[in-house]
């Protein structure tokens, strides 16, 4: 470079030592432009890993629905290779065929909600498909993010059980005797049409309520309760157990009852019939009604053609046989049936009609009664006169006469052949479902599992993050300007706000799987300690607490406490807008339940969106104004229908919002 003649030695030195002092400018901003670099090289390295080490299929589009990065699970399910980054994913031919896929990436991105469908890939395999909008660190929507969830193994577990349970209902259905199942605290779970016509009632007046309790409680009988108390605690059974009722707008009615116990998995109770508790061991209650047969009965007392009255009231077959037990007039209903001449009955020759592995038995029962003068009771198989054997259950009671002695035996043969079929069917049933919810306990504890292991996975890389970025703002602060700086605690905060993410998830997990420990305590009590706790929290807020007069409750009451905080603290921070903010806590009692509720002044929120509350990752207010994770009201939800209650909200914009729940009243 040529240096004009005029420039003094003075000037030079000052235009080099400026090229000095740019030349260093220009060093520093190249340093920091490397460092930066280097941070976004480890940050895609790290976000490459955390999508290598998730197992679930996740694919990542851009604005334009072109694909933007996707993770090995995604690859292998959808068929995609690394060229197809950049690519409509309509342009692809994926292992899943979802013809609207498009329109619902659209949905999302307009509407920023979040969807979910179950789809199946092209071998039938179920999977949860979730779309949610992608978020940028400056709350930008720029895509959506897709996940793949394979619910396959639960899906198709619940198809069974709904199969195995419909079929079980339609077999009671059919049952001609009226049917009540009981659950173990002796609560109608279900009843047939057959009761409901016999006895005149609704399911909402049967369903739920304790049998001793139903109509004008006709049904509190205190020898059928520790019966049924019996078939539960010592595994009983009892038969003909005879109960005589004066029901209103039916009259009076003779019943026998049947009961045995029935065993369910409690899982799979939870999920068929939507219930809660008490649903381990059932009692299967079967109800005859012989008043027709008793009228009868009175009434052949009275006449010398008892037995024939009987018959042809009945239509089932009836029997009489001298006092010594052999029959020595004709019984045309008998040989109608089996197509035994009158020569061939005679006698005990009727037994010729039994089935042989039957007979001696049966012989030794009816000698046995003929002795003793005892009430004849037994179950055989009768051949038709077509050749085939049905099923009977034959009673029958000695006559006698004014002194005391036996005149003759009356008796009959009812056909049980259905009522066996079906109790056989059931009890088969009962052991399918019993594997079925084996089998749903065991996806349940595999899905307990990938939680437990995904969440590890995932804060591993949130650490290592959060780690590297405390380095980079202790160690390289002078070197990082405020634009840097910002930058790095946008990746604390977003770090910050995962942890407590992944342990909101855990909590929620935990909460789900834990066994309720149920005893009675003091809720006021409770709720008082609770704010104490909760006041070095509060800062320099004014916040005024009214705890009303609360009802005792009755559960566990370490959940109840994660309820009353989870509920107090969502109060407080949706009250921090306000000069002073106003909770109060209340409860009444209203039927079989507690009612209890928090009341706050804060912002509210609009009841359309009211169904979003309690659904997990659904938010009705932004993360720019309110923080948190959303799962605190999930888990409020998940403990109270685990104690068998409800949940609800009611708020309005800007005018504060009131969150129920109930418990039951703790049984006496």
């Amino acid at each position: 470079m040529k240096i004009p003649e005029d420039l003094t030695k003075e000037q030079l030195i000052n235009d080099l030592i400026k090229l000095r002092q740019r030349i260093n400018e220009l060093t520093t901003i190249n340093d920091e432009l490397q460092s930066c670099n280097k941070e976004a090289t480890q940050l895609n390295n790290d976000l490459f890993n955390v999508l290598r080490g998730v197992e679930i299929p996740i694919v990542l589009l851009g604005s334009e629905l072109q694909i933007r990065r996707f993770n090995d699970a995604a690859a292998r399910l959808l068929n995609l290779t690394p060229t197809d980054v950049g690519r409509p994913l309509s342009d692809i031919r994926i292992n899943i065929s979802i013809p609207d896929l498009a329109q619902m990436f659209h949905n999302v991105i307009n509407t920023l909600v979040m969807t979910q469908r179950e789809v199946q890939d092209d071998s039938d395999r179920w999977y949860l498909l979730t779309i949610r909008p992608y978020k940028t660190v400056d709350n930008r929507t720029d895509g959506v993010l897709m996940t793949l969830v394979d619910i396959n193994d639960i899906k198709l577990s619940l198809l069974r059980v709904k199969e195995a349970y419909d079929y079980a209902n339609d077999i009671v259905e059919t049952v001609r005797e009226p049917l009540l199942i009981l659950d173990s605290g002796l609560k109608v779970i279900t009843a047939n049409r057959s009761f409901y016509k016999n006895f005149q009632a609704i399911p909402g007046e049967t369903e739920n309520r304790f049998i001793y309790d139903l109509g004008d409680r006709q049904w509190n009988i205190p020898s059928l309760r520790n019966l049924l108390e019996e078939v539960l605690s010592e595994d009983k059974v009892f038969s003909d157990f005879e109960v005589e009722l004066e029901l209103p707008n039916i009259g009076r009615k003779v019943m026998i009852l049947n009961a045995r116990k029935i065993y369910l998995k409690e899982a799979y109770v939870k999920t068929a019939l939507n219930m809660a508790k008490h649903l381990d061991r059932l009692i299967l209650l079967a109800i005859e009604d012989i008043t027709e047969r008793k009228r009868t009965e009175e009434a052949l007392r009275a006449s010398s053609a008892r037995y024939r009255s009987f018959i042809e009231v009945t239509g089932e077959l009836g029997w009489a046989t001298n006092a010594d037990g052999e029959v020595v007039e004709d019984i045309p209903f008998w040989r109608a049936y089996t197509g035994q001449t009158y020569e061939e009955v005679q006698g005990q020759g009727w037994a010729k009609a039994l089935h042989p592995e039957d007979l001696e038995h049966t012989l030794r029962i009816w000698r046995k009664a003929v002795t003793e003068n005892s009430r004849y009771e037994v179950e055989y198989r009768i051949r038709r006169h077509d050749g085939v054997y049905r099923h009977f259950m034959v009673r029958g009671k000695p006559v006698l006469n004014e002194d005391g002695s036996i005149r003759e035996w009356v008796g009959t043969c009812i056909d049980i052949s259905e009522r066996n079929e079906s109790e056989e069917k059931i009890m088969k049933l009962n052991e399918s479902l019993q594997r079925r919810a084996l089998d749903l306990e065991r996806a349940y504890k595999d899905m307990k599992s990938f939680s437990n292991a995904a969440a590890h996975d995932l804060r591993s890389p949130l650490i290592t993050i959060e780690g590297f970025s405390n380095i980079l703002m202790e160690d390289y602060a002078e070197k990082l300007d405020d634009r840097g700086k910002d930058y790095l605690k946008r990746v604390g905060d977003s770090t910050k706000k995962m942890n407590r993410l992944i342990a909101d998830l855990l909590a929620f997990s935990k909460i789900s799987t834990k066994e309720i420990q149920s005893s009675e305590f003091n809720m006021e009590a409770l709720t008082q300690k609770l704010v104490e706790e909760l006041n070095p929290t509060f800062g320099e807020r004014k916040i005024k607490f009214e705890i009303k007069r609360l009802p005792s409750a009755y559960g566990d009451m370490t959940m109840i406490n994660q309820v009353l905080v989870n509920l107090l603290s969502n109060a407080i921070k949706f009250t921090r807008t306000r000069e002073t903010a106003v909770i109060e806590v209340g409860g009444y009692t209203k039927n079989d339940e507690n009612i209890y509720y928090v009341l706050d002044n804060g912002t509210g929120f609009d009841m359309q969106f009211s169904d979003r509350l309690f659904g997990l990752f659904q938010r009705i207010h932004s993360l720019n104004d309110v923080e948190g994770t959303g799962i605190g009201l999930v888990i409020v939800k998940n403990i109270i229908e685990k104690h068998g209650g409800r949940v609800w909200a009611e708020g309005k914009p800007d005018e504060g919002a009131k969150f129920y729940f109930t418990l039951p009243k703790k049984e006496e």
